[in-house]
């Protein structure tokens, strides 16, 4: 799991966002952290 990539995923979600993100969000934020290693 790229740990630096996620947090940074993260960020950029949550200032478009404006708000924090849900469960929901945050796993699909995981799974495109995930998937570009491929």
């Amino acid at each position: 799991m790229r740990k630096e990539r996620y947090k940074q995923l993260t960020k950029e979600f949550q200032r478009k966002l404006q708000r924090p993100l849900t469960k929901k969000e945050k796993e699909l934020i995981h799974w495109m952290a995930e998937s570009e290693r491929k």
